[in-house]
């Protein structure tokens, strides 16, 4: 007897046991449901960027193209665009070129560039993005096409003559002056050499005695420069119309311990360095853009077209601010904050 109450009540307990871990089974693999379609609505609407956008650059060892693409992907996050950067490690028309026919390839939305004037390849290349409808915006260097959307950049020709005029005070109305590019056919340093050619003619006895190339290469351009002093000692004013030569003037200037008292040196851009060639008294001033605006203009350029189909204004001007020794401090209002960008080689 005792022993059947006993198998009885064992045989109770079991059951029990096994209804609570079905429930508990249960329950888990109803909660394991709910996780699973939530994984997939989740996943399904998640949401995918609006918009591919290519920013080619001209090359990747100068900060002045970081800072531009910065802006630009920092602005692409306010319209869910996804800003890639494609470039090259040393400025080459070929490899600009193959960049913008690789984003064209990948059939990108819309592409922030370079502008190369003065070659029909890289005007044919625009004029394929324009056939198949990739909106191209300019920055930093223009050129004069149908088959660009617009420009965004400093206005070269006027910061240009704004340097050749205080050249020109500072050397007193007489001096010889060394020019120095990374090309000549450069666009937006055309323009900056005309404006400051322009200044000068203003002065019967201020003269550019060469205008010489650094192919942007730091190293290239100390040799330029040291050379052209040596053999022009009457050289009293150095005018560096981009920034990788401007690094170059200042390193010359320090190795020869020569001040702006000897030889005036007005430069492009803004960097460290820079800052401590002015603070020194080796530079007497540069012309600070805004590339990290110039990135973010562009990218608002292209929303604005994708939205309306239209533009209010196809050339936007940024701005520009001449530093100097006096109001370093001025730096300050242009945002020139590092970037570390990805690039993207191809």
């Amino acid at each position: 007897m005792k022993n059947g109450l006993l198998e009885e009540a064992l045989a109770m307990e079991y059951e029990i046991k096994r209804n609570i871990w079905i429930g508990v089974g249960t329950g888990s693999l109803f909660l394991a449901a709910i996780l699973l379609c939530l994984e997939l609505f989740q996943t399904q609407h998640i949401e995918k960027p609006e918009k591919r956008i290519s920013f080619v650059a001209a090359f990747t060892t100068e900060s002045y193209w970081a800072m531009a693409c910065g802006g630009a992907m920092e602005e692409g996050e306010k319209y869910n665009f996804d800003v890639k950067g494609l470039s090259s490690v040393e400025m080459s028309a070929e490899k600009l070129i193959a960049n913008l026919e690789s984003a064209i390839y990948s059939d990108v939305d819309g592409i922030i560039t370079y502008g190369m004037r003065g070659s029909e390849e890289f005007v044919q290349t625009l004029e394929k993005a324009d056939a198949q409808g990739i909106p191209v915006v300019l920055i930093d260097s223009d050129v004069d096409t149908e088959h660009k959307l617009g420009y965004v950049g400093s206005n070269n020709y006027l910061s240009g003559q704004r340097a050749g005029n205080e050249m020109a005070k500072d050397c007193g109305g007489k001096g010889k002056i060394l020019v120095v590019v990374s090309y000549l056919e450069t666009a937006n340093q055309i323009d900056r050499v005309a404006g400051f050619r322009d200044a000068l003619e203003q002065y019967p006895d201020m003269e550019i005695v060469e205008i010489l190339e650094g192919e942007s290469n730091v190293t290239m351009g100390q040799e330029v420069i040291m050379d052209a002093l040596l053999e022009k000692p009457e050289i009293n004013g150095i005018f560096c119309a981009e920034g990788v030569s401007a690094c170059s003037a200042g390193y010359v200037m320090e190795k020869l311990e020569k001040d702006c008292e000897d030889i005036h040196v007005y430069a492009y851009d803004y960097s460290g360095p820079i800052n401590e060639w002015l603070e020194q008294g080796y530079m007497s001033g540069t012309i600070q853009q805004d590339p990290k605006g110039m990135g973010k203009l562009a990218v608002r350029m292209l929303e604005e077209y994708m939205r309306t189909g239209t533009l209010a204004e196809k050339e936007i001007y940024t701005d520009t601010a001449l530093i100097t020794k006096e109001n370093l401090e001025d730096s300050k209002n242009i945002d020139y904050g590092s970037m570390d960008i990805q690039w993207h080689y191809y």
